[in-house]
Parts: structure tokens; C-alpha cells; sequence
């Protein structure tokens, strides 16, 4: 077993991309924990947070333990590093933070139907002037504004919209389909949905909303001059929870990179209907119909 990095030859190496899911290191040395594109599942029934490996960060002063200036890496900070176990993949080096741009993966563009997928996406992605702040915020809005969103719909029909809309607010197409495949399984995307007994409450619109979350949507509505049924203002409501009360959902969402692992972040975390873990695996009486949405429409909207 190799212990020490002098160790390790230069071939033995190969670098990656990933996120920062936690910096509480409790050793106290600055590592971080890395979720990296490619290699670990963003399902957390799969890869809890807990069994990614502790990450050593590189320090630019202070090469000894103890001593030096170092200010930990927050999570969420996109960061470039190397495996220093090659193709075995447990022990990363984080180098430092970097930029990030969305695009297909190595397999997909081995895949002939995703040949132009990155031209397209870059070509929506320009085509929305508004589209520039971070969906996610850790800041919460004032409630009286339209918190940055872009409310222009554009699309065929209802789910066309609100594809459009999702990825004009910075969401990938991957976890606009997310929304699209769980919405269906609400709501069939009809904002006027009403479902009048919902374990005894009343549920209404795309995601079914109920109790408080209905009423704040009213409330939302309201200040900003929208009709409740009507879809703009149920999109921009949506995202207005995912940056205030439902920061937590929008956070898992966030960092979803695949259809399957946004779809259920959405499910999980967002729309909460019943559940069961079994076997360790989060599961839903739904999951399934919303997953299998969510790739029909990435084939429709994102791909085609």
C-alpha cells in the first residue's frame, strides 16, 4: 500500500473536476470532500456524503502541518485536482477552485444523437439575455421583487415552457426534465390541477402545492400582481421556495448533474410524497413514471 505521495509515479495520475460538498474536516487539516463529475453518483441513497474520501487541498503558503495561512474551501466551490491512485480513484488532490461550463459528457459524445447537443445548449443558454444569476441563492429574497427571474415563456406547449423557463434561470437541461418529469406525475402540467383531498387538504397546480406552501404561493402572486393558476406565476414561485424556505431542496437540486439524480432530487427534497426506504434506496409509489417523463422530454426537448 502506498502512503507517501513521493510514492506515487506521474503515471500513476489522472485529474478531475468536482464540487465541494463539505469542508468540516475532523482532522482539522483543511481537506474537503469532493463530489466529482464522472466518478461518484450524485444519487446519496448510492453515495452518501459520508463515504466520499477526505480530499488534501494544496496550500500557497505553509508547506508544513500546523503552519502557514489557509482559507478552507467552502462548499460548493468547483475545484480541479488530481487522483494520486490513478484509475483507483481514492485518494484526490484538490489543486484549486475553477469556472465551470456545463456541457456533455466523454460518453455522450461518443453517442451520435449527441453530436450537436452542446451547440444547442450553448445556442439556448445565449439566446436568454436574462439568464445569468445562479438559480440557487443562500441569500433570501425580500419577497417584494421578481428575485432575479425571468419570466418569459417561450414553447409550444406546457411543458416546452416550462423547460424554457428553467433553463433561462441557470438549471441545466438535465434538471429542468427533473422538474418536468415530476410535474407530469403532479399535475400532468396543468396549473389549474386541483386535487380537493390530499391526505385532507386540498392540493393544487404543477407541483401540488398544499397547506402553507399554497398559500404562499397566493400570497407570491398576489404582491406581484399574477394570477395563482396561472403558469408564470407558478414558475416563478417555484423558484422563489428554492431560494428562501426551500433553499435545502434547491441545494440538492443544484447539484444534480444527470437526469435520474435531478429527477429524484426533485422528488425527495421538493415534492416530499410518500416514500419508503428499502434495501438503503429511497423509493416512491411515483418514482418511476416521473424518471421515465424526465428522459422522454430530455430526448424531446434537449436533444432533438
Amino acid at each position: 500500500m502506498k502512503l507517501l505521495y513521493s510514492e506515487y509515479a506521474p503515471n500513476d495520475i489522472c485529474w478531475f473536476v468536482g464540487k465541494v460538498i463539505s469542508n468540516t474536516d475532523p482532522l482539522r487539516l483543511g481537506r474537503v470532500q469532493v463530489r466529482v463529475f464522472g466518478v461518484h453518483s450524485d444519487d446519496l441513497t448510492e453515495l452518501p456524503t459520508s463515504d466520499l474520501p477526505w480530499a488534501n487541498v494544496m496550500k500557497s503558503d505553509g508547506g508544513t502541518s500546523g503552519l502557514g495561512t489557509f482559507i478552507p474551501m467552502q462548499p460548493g466551490a468547483f475545484v480541479f485536482g488530481i487522483f494520486l491512485d490513478g484509475q483507483h480513484k481514492q485518494i484526490p488532490f484538490v489543486l484549486g477552485t475553477t469556472e465551470t461550463v456545463q456541457g456533455v459528457s466523454g460518453i455522450q459524445r461518443e453517442d451520435p444523437k449527441y453530436e450537436n447537443l452542446a451547440m444547442e445548449i450553448k445556442r439556448k443558454i445565449e439566446s436568454k439575455s436574462q439568464a445569468s444569476d445562479p438559480v440557487i441563492s443562500n441569500t433570501p429574497t425580500d419577497g417584494k421583487t421578481l428575485d432575479n427571474i425571468n419570466s418569459t415563456l417561450d414553447g409550444g406547449d406546457n411543458a416546452e415552457k416550462i423547460f424554457n423557463f428553467f433553463t433561462s434561470n441557470g438549471f441545466i437541461p438535465e434538471q429542468a426534465v427533473g422538474f418536468l418529469g415530476n410535474f407530469f406525475a403532479e399535475s400532468r402540467y396543468n396549473p389549474e390541477a386541483l386535487n380537493p383531498n390530499d391526505v385532507g387538504k386540498p392540493a393544487f397546480g404543477l407541483a401540488q402545492w398544499r397547506a402553507d406552501r399554497l398559500d404562499g404561493l397566493k400570497e407570491f402572486s398576489s404582491a406581484r400582481s399574477l394570477d395563482f393558476k396561472s403558469l408564470p406565476a407558478q414558475l416563478e414561485w417555484t423558484v422563489h421556495e428554492l431560494k428562501n424556505k426551500e433553499r435545502r431542496a434547491g441545494g440538492k437540486i443544484a447539484d444534480s448533474r444527470t437526469v435520474f439524480g435531478a429527477t429524484l432530487a426533485v422528488c425527495r427534497y421538493y415534492e416530499r410524497p410518500s416514500y419508503k426506504i428499502v434495501n438503503g434506496k429511497y423509493t416512491s409509489p411515483s418514482l418511476d413514471l416521473r424518471i421515465l417523463k424526465a428522459k422522454e422530454e430530455f430526448e424531446r426537448l434537449a436533444v432533438a
